[in-house]
C-alpha cells in the first residue's frame, strides 16, 4: 500500500478515516511532523511515500532548489539527490534533477486526492478541494482528471 506507484489513499481514508489514512490521502511531511504523536511512527517505506506525496503537492511550483526540497521533505542535504532519484522512478511524478544547478524541475505530477462535501471532515490536514484542483488540472498532463471525474460521480 505504500508503493511509490499507489495513489488511491483517499478511498482508503473514506473507508477507514484514521489519522494515518488521512495523512496519506491529504497530508505532507510537515503535517506528519506537527502531528507525530497523533499518527505514531512511520517506517522507511511510509516516509518515502509521504515524501513523494509531499512533492506531488508542491509540483505546481515548477522548480525547487535542493535546499527547499531538503526542508520540505525533512532530509539531510546529502540525501536529497538519492531520494529524488528513487521517487522519480514512479509514473506519479516525473522530475528533472540538475545536480550542478542544485535544482529539481517538475515535469508532471499526479494530483493528490480530492476532498468533497460528504467526506469525513479532515482533522489536521488541508486537502485539495474542487476549487484548488481547477488550478492543478492545468499542470502537466492533467493526470488528475480521471480522479476528479470519479469523485464528482460518487
Amino acid at each position: 500500500m505504500y508503493s511509490i506507484s499507489f495513489n488511491e489513499y483517499g478511498e482508503v481514508w473514506r473507508k477507514s478515516p484514521t489519522p494515518v489514512n488521512e495523512l496519506f490521502a491529504f497530508g505532507t511531511i510537515a503535517d506528519y511532523k506537527a502531528n507525530e504523536q497523533l499518527i505514531g511512527p512511520l517506517d522507511e517505506d511510509q516516509l518515502l511515500k509521504l515524501r513523494q506525496l509531499t512533492l506531488m503537492s508542491v509540483a505546481k511550483r515548477g522548480l525547487l532548489t535542493f535546499g527547499q526540497v531538503a526542508k520540505l521533505l525533512d532530509l539531510k542535504s546529502d540525501d536529497v539527490v538519492r531520494t529524488l532519484a528513487v521517487l522519480a522512478r514512479s509514473p506519479l511524478l516525473q522530475l528533472e534533477i540538475d545536480e550542478l544547478g542544485q535544482t529539481v524541475r517538475f515535469i508532471t505530477a499526479s494530483s493528490r486526492d480530492i476532498w468533497v462535501q460528504g467526506d469525513p471532515p479532515p482533522s489536521f490536514t488541508a486537502p485539495v478541494t474542487i476549487e484548488l484542483l481547477q488550478k492543478e488540472l492545468s499542470y502537466g498532463n492533467d493526470a488528475s482528471t480521471p480522479k476528479l471525474k470519479r469523485r464528482l460521480e460518487s
